[in-house]
């Protein structure tokens, strides 16, 4: 069933059609002699009944309508005979085409003239009387008759989208077909979403050579910015770079840096190669940061408003906590450094309520990088907080930020949490969107992981001592008996372990671990806590303690399969009514974030859906999303998680594997950070002795950065810093 077979049939009529993305449901009849009528399902351009078609693809077995024809191509059928053809342009789809010259093109073309003009459009001015316009007319009818349909089928079928398509017309115009076959690379350098990878499909398909310049400048540029994915650097050194190039690739590539960087694509920098945006945001974050601080004097009564709010709040701030909320009133721009059970958000708040007594009309915006830490942050505080997306307005079409520099944020302050999280682009957007009147607080805990993207903001800016920085040390969860904050202590301060409290370490090895996690998410659930509650952890997706097989087996757990409940199996994932979901992308118009949580609410099969394509119904904090055929992707399991996709939120219950087959994942900032994501109970599993030595293995890659170069250069140094 699963052969890819060709066949010619007519279309005789339309079931369903979405104009979106083009998914259609036609009934088709054979033009052999079997005669016979079928069903065909796929995206298809340019559909008519009554019109004969070359159809593509192969037959599957629908649970309810039984066989259909799966179309991954469909090409109008032109006619192949002299008169048949002279009859076809004399015809409405070519203005200003009359038989004479319908005559001509075929004599002189030949009976094969549509997949001569496909191949190349030049080959029309070797017919007597053709002039541009003729020439316009006759494409355009092909175009719109179908016989171009099979370079849309080609794009569907390399994994481009109908919705990557239409974009690829809007940014290049009615020409987007010829702008591929002069260049099928330029979407990777021009627009966002196009990878090389497609792109390398697409020119495959346009018989471009592997040594082809324009595929080695591809390959330079991709090389540079995967390397730079993977080890959160913002640049390469050149050596190294045309060494990988020559190795990987076998070609010199002076001519395709040269090239790149005369397009500035690239920048060359004594000796080191960035992405032009990466090199960007460095020195935006630099000439922005290294302004001169615009010192404000304290209030003469600030020492009695603070004294209020302490009662009001019913805390008393220790010295350091006093510290950091005199310096956010003092300085322009300041750093909050401390980890969990330290206070921070209690600072926040007090800075809040100071504010609103000594400026009630001044504007206070608070933020985070995740729609979870958002939520937090706007629960521990009791204000509203939003995603710095969200905050900078991001456009999903464009990956732009909508408030920049010509449209600032109407802020005189603004508070970023989890700023750990912040990547060199995302801080460079925040900081071209700020006026230079309002203040900055930037909150984090420089033992957690760097974001995932390129940079390391946060660290970069502590190290640099250019600016105020405020560190919170003391432990006060360690007096309500958290061992969850005593351990990251002893973490932070390499001092010995110890796993009291609320913290366990359980013994168990890889074939143990399954068991193990499902026995403690049942007692976690028998004690009154909610799936929402739990979160388990995990460094890798494969393995026997990897996150795939741990999602499988507590969603048998959690959510047990039973007839009231619909599924839906999405690649080699099953989902159920129910299940806890994580999302993978954002998606702005539905403001949804990457790394969102929520639950599965309904499955709503094909055969019951409006557009027969099946969806699933999810439910998050606050909104309800729809996801479609082109969106289902964007969603995994949530029951468990990798530590980067947990950073920013935290949860009651963490139970996280430390085995010896993710030793090679293990470092102490991402132990660090998966231990401080749990707020109630924290239970380890695995090997005590690996965990002990994973602390002292920091990040194997370690990420190269010039912020601190750049933030050096041209300044004086500042007045001496509360802490170092």
């Amino acid at each position: 069933m699963d052969i890819e077979t060709q066949l010619q049939a007519k279309c005789r009529y339309i079931i369903f059609r979405n104009e979106a993305n083009q998914y259609t449901v036609a009934r088709f009849q054979r033009t052999d002699e079997k005669g016979e009528q079928f069903t065909a399902t796929g995206h298809i351009p340019h559909l008519e009944t009554d019109v004969t078609y070359r159809l593509s693809g192969t037959y599957v077995q629908h649970p309810r309508y039984g066989i259909q024809f799966q179309v991954s191509e469909c090409v109008r059928a032109l006619p192949d005979d002299r008169d048949a053809l002279i009859r076809f342009f004399s015809g409405s789809h070519f203005s200003g085409i009359g038989p004479a010259m319908a005559m001509r093109l075929v004599d002189t073309l030949g009976n094969s003239l549509c997949a001569r003009i496909r191949e190349d459009a030049a080959c029309l001015d070797l017919v007597e009387g053709m002039t541009e316009k003729k020439k316009h007319a006759i494409l355009e009818g092909l175009r719109e008759s179908g016989a171009f349909d099979a370079s849309y089928a080609f794009l569907l079928a390399n994994g481009l989208s109908a919705r990557q398509i239409g974009i690829l017309e809007e940014h290049y115009g009615d020409d987007f077909i010829q702008v591929l076959e002069e260049d099928p690379y330029r979407p990777f350098f021009e627009i966002d979403g196009f990878g090389f990878r497609s792109c390398d499909r697409l020119a495959e398909h346009y018989q471009v050579s592997e040594d082809d310049a324009r595929r080695q400048r591809a390959l330079v540029y991709d090389t540079l910015i995967q390397h730079c994915f993977r080890s959160g650097s913002t640049y390469v050194q050149e050596e190294a770079l045309r060494k990988t190039l020559w190795q990987q690739f076998g070609f010199e590539a002076d001519e395709a840096l040269h090239v790149l960087m005369e397009k500035d694509v690239l920048v060359l920098e004594e000796g080191r190669i960035y992405d032009h945006r990466q090199y960007e945001a460095e020195c935006v974050i630099a000439s922005r940061l290294n302004a001169p601080d615009t010192r404000s004097a304290l209030p003469d009564d600030f020492d009695a408003q603070l004294a209020a709010v302490q009662e009001e709040l019913n805390i008393v701030y220790d010295d350091s906590q006093k510290a950091a909320i005199r310096g956010f009133f003092r300085h322009s721009f300041m750093i909050l450094n401390g980890g969990p059970g330290t206070g921070k958000t209690t600072v926040i708040r007090a800075i809040l309520l100071l504010q609103e007594r000594l400026s009630p009309d001044a504007e206070m915006l608070l933020a985070a990088p995740t729609g979870r830490a958002a939520k937090r942050l706007s629960e521990l505080s009791g204000r509203a907080a939003s995603t710095l997306h969200s905050l900078l307005k991001w456009d999903l079409e464009t990956n732009t930020f909508l408030v920049n520099e010509k449209d600032p944020l109407n802020a005189d302050a603004l508070i970023v949490d989890e700023f750990s999280m912040v990547d060199s682009l995302l801080f460079a957007a925040l900081l071209k969107a700020m006026t230079s009147h309002a203040r900055l607080l930037l909150i984090g805990d420089q033992n957690q992981l760097p974001s995932v993207s390129s940079g390391k903001v946060l660290q970069d800016l502590i190290e640099s001592q250019r600016f105020p920085l405020y560190c919170l040390d003391t432990i006060y969860r360690q007096s309500q008996g958290s061992g969850i904050a005593a351990l990251a202590a002893a973490i932070r301060n390499e001092d010995p372990l110890s796993f009291e409290g609320d913290v366990r370490f359980i013994r168990c090895n890889a074939e143990q671990v399954q068991q193990a996690v499902i026995q403690v998410v049942k007692n976690a659930l028998d004690a009154g806590y909610s799936a929402k509650d739990i979160q388990v952890l995990s460094p890798r997706y494969q393995g026997a303690g990897g996150i795939d097989v741990l999602n499988q087996v507590l969603q048998d757990v959690i959510n047990p399969a039973d007839s009231f409940k619909r599924e839906l199996k999405v690649g080699y994932r099953l989902f159920r009514e129910g299940d806890k979901v994580l999302q993978l992308r954002n998606m702005r118009e539905d403001a949804v974030c990457n790394g969102d949580i929520g639950e599965i609410v309904e499955i709503i099969p094909s055969e019951e859906s409006v557009d027969h394509s099946a969806q699933i119904v999810v439910a998050f904090d606050d909104q309800i999303v729809e996801y479609e055929q082109d969106t289902l992707s964007y969603l995994t399991h949530a029951y468990c998680m990798s530590v980067h996709k947990s950073q920013g939120n935290e949860y009651p219950v963490v139970i996280m594997a430390v085995l010896p087959q993710h030793r090679f994942m293990l470092s102490r900032r991402l132990l660090y950070t998966g231990i401080t994501r749990a707020r109630r109970a924290l239970v380890l599993l695995g090997d005590p002795q690996l965990f002990a030595a994973a602390l002292k293995q920091e990040e194997r890659e370690q990420r190269d950065t010039t912020l601190q170069l750049r933030l050096s250069q041209n300044y004086p140094l500042p007045a001496p810093l509360p802490c170092e």
